[in-house]
């Protein structure tokens, strides 16, 4: 097809792929875009009357009224900007968008075409289902670049910084620590503040909006600041009026949004969706998903693709892009996420649509890896299925390719990958057999990739990635849990004996990083809560560092079991009461595991007598090490251990 232009041609002489902005009228029925000067109604009827025109030149009859109707109706608004064009679809006409969408990309890429209206539930369900969520989402935010963009929007305007300032809105907000910290001012500065306030609260910048709000509650804490005359208040009664005016603006606010922090994600992502708010052309398709805030604004979702009577439609942009140098096209194409549609498609049947996104940084908040890593979240939706499936996938680190690199040659890489494969799976069965609350269900599987790495020899080599899939766990890592959770009557202690089950699995299993370090309560570790709000399980989610510690006693690192403690002890309620449930679980279910061991030792000895046993340090020794070690370990004094390195009270 070949677009054809009524009116001039809105694409810039000696400029590829740059528009002349204007609004513009889409007839694709037609395949004509309408550029003529003015408006959208004004070039429907332009349209209509070349139509006519057109007719009675061919000497065919005139258009019915019906027919005027529907040729008028068969358009699709757009807006021409320099570089991009947008659609304003009509939510009960989206295979028109769709169609308009095609059309567009003769005069401009795919990921320059977009729809505005995101936020419509029938425009993103058509987008969803098309498997294009990757062009109504925004592009990801690293956590460090988000706390330095927030710490980059402080400003004041006559005095103290004490606003965060939307560049996109205009808008200077105060928080409501911010407002109640003004009580440490002098009288003058906090008389002066409060006016400044109060007079740009009222005012409205060119794009219509509040130079100055309040954040999280808005223009309703607004009206209770207007009813006072801070220039003639006395100075005891302008502190009066400020504390009542504090208390009720902080009681106003969520509990765990009421410390500005940008190091605590729940306050970090609300005020990050307050200075840089989505546009209209944007949603956060994890959001929609259900998925914890950590995840918000950190995943770049790409190309997908849905199944109409059976047959893959991959998005085109497969097809259309190719590496040319443009960063945002480089961060789209991905070998890796187009493979992974290919497995679910042959995996799961009757399926409808696929999107993927690749998680663009890790979500632990210290832990530091080694080795090649990827995570990407896969959304599919099943015939029949009122909710979508939403997985993990996890790229196998010392991979085929990450081998390579290290000079390996490709048949000992293979090998060497495959063996590390089993490793994985053998530490994940012995996880479970130790009692550990891992995802039911873990699949591996494989994709193909072409080799781009250190060994230029092997460039263009098709390898073998291995990855595992799980279930997506809706629930709160431990690690971010908000710190006003804990003030939910019950909630600490029930959390603590959660903890302190999953503290003796961790500690049997001997779980760490390359130095020794444990790894535990640092982002795999998932509280899932009741309609109450309270915890009911911990869901370790990944067994990351399981059986690497095999030898040492077990008194060597429980030390470190402390921290869980000592990093909560400020915010807790009771402090002894949450140490004291946190070690009676973990030395009730450290011996409900020894137990269980004593009852039975064979069916533990022998799970992985088949497997290959190496001193060095294979599998089936490490196996037998750890339930030694089990077998000699004094819970209660490995929990006296714990004991003693909880810090003592500020």
């Amino acid at each position: 097809m070949t677009l054809k232009f009524l009116g001039p041609d809105p694409r810039v002489p000696g400029c590829a792929k740059t528009l002349q902005p204007q609004v513009a009228t889409i007839f694709p029925t037609g395949e004509t875009l309408v550029t003529l000067p003015g408006i959208h109604v004004s070039q429907r009827s332009a349209y209509v009357d070349s139509v006519v025109q057109a007719r009675q030149q061919r000497q065919e009859p005139p258009l019915s009224d019906q027919q005027r109707e529907t040729l008028w109706s068969s358009a699709v608004d757009l807006f021409l900007r320099r570089d991009v064009v947008e659609i304003r679809p009509d939510p009960e006409q989206m295979d028109l968008a769709f169609a308009a969408d095609s059309l567009l990309q003769e005069i401009l890429p795919k990921h320059r075409v977009r729809f505005l209206m995101a936020g419509n539930a029938q425009v993103h369900d058509a987008i969803q289902q098309a498997g294009e969520c990757w062009r109504i989402t925004p592009h990801p935010i690293s956590t460090e670049a988000a706390i330095q963009l927030i710490l980059g929007c402080r400003l004041g305007i006559g005095g103290r910084k004490i606003y965060y300032h939307s560049p996109v809105t205009g808008t200077r907000l105060v928080t409501c620590q911010e407002f109640a910290d003004l009580a440490l001012l002098d009288d003058k500065e906090l008389q002066s503040h409060l006016i400044e306030i109060q007079y740009y609260s009222k005012c409205f910048n060119r794009y219509g909006k509040p130079e100055v709000n309040f954040f999280i509650v808005g223009r309703k804490f607004w009206d209770h600041l207007q009813k006072l005359d801070f220039s003639v208040l006395t100075a005891p009664a302008l502190r009066e009026a400020h504390a009542a005016l504090s208390q009720q603006f902080t009681a106003s606010v969520e509990h765990e949004l009421r410390r500005d922090d940008p190091h605590k994600i729940e306050w970090r992502e609300r005020m990050l969706s307050e200075l840089q708010p989505l546009e209209e052309d944007r949603v956060l398709e994890e959001k929609l998903l259900g998925m914890a805030t950590e995840f918000h604004r950190h995943i770049q979702w790409l190309p997908g693709g849905r199944i109409e009577q059976g047959e893959l439609i991959l998005d085109s942009f497969f097809d259309d892009a190719t590496p040319c140098g443009d960063e945002e096209i480089e961060q789209l194409l991905d070998d890796k996420a187009r493979g992974l549609i290919y497995n679910f498609v042959r995996d799961y049947a009757h399926l409808e649509y696929i999107n993927v996104g690749r998680i663009a940084d890790s979500l632990s908040l210290e832990r530091r890896k080694k080795g090649r890593r990827g995570v990407y979240v896969v959304e599919l939706k099943q015939q029949g299925d009122q909710r979508e499936i939403v997985k993990i996938i996890r790229l196998q680190k010392w991979d085929v390719c990450d081998r390579l690199d290290h000079g390996k040659s490709l048949l000992d890489a293979m090998i060497e990958s495959e063996d590390y494969t089993d490793y994985v799976l053998d530490r994940r069965l012995g996880c479970r057999r130790l009692t550990m609350n891992i995802p039911g269900a873990l699949a591996m599987n494989k994709i193909r990739e072409t080799y781009r790495g250190e060994q230029t020899m092997l460039h263009g080599t098709e390898i073998w990635t291995p990855y595992f899939e799980r279930d997506y766990v809706h629930g709160t890592a431990t690690d971010k849990l908000p710190e006003e959770r804990f003030q939910r009557d019950g909630y600490a202690l029930r959390f603590a004996d959660l903890l302190g089950h999953a503290a003796a699995t961790n500690l049997i299993v001997g779980r760490c990083g390359d130095d020794n370090h444990i790894f535990f309560d640092d982002g795999d570790e998932v509280i899932i809560e009741n309609e109450q709000g309270l915890p009911v399980e911990l869901i370790v989610t990944h067994h990351t560092g399981s059986f690497a510690d095999f030898r040492a006693d077990l008194t060597r690192c429980a030390g470190e079991y402390a921290d869980p403690l000592n990093k909560r002890a400020k915010f807790l309620p009771d402090r002894n009461a949450f140490l004291e449930t946190y070690l009676a679980a973990f030395v009730r279910h450290f011996r409900h595991v020894q137990e269980e061991y004593r009852r039975r030792p064979r069916a533990f000895d022998t799970l992985f007598r088949h497997r290959p046993y190496d001193v060095a340090g294979s599998f089936a020794y490490r196996w037998e090490c750890v339930l030694k070690r089990l077998n000699a370990s004094d819970p209660a004094a490995l929990a006296e251990c714990i004991r003693a390195h909880v810090a003592p009270p500020a």
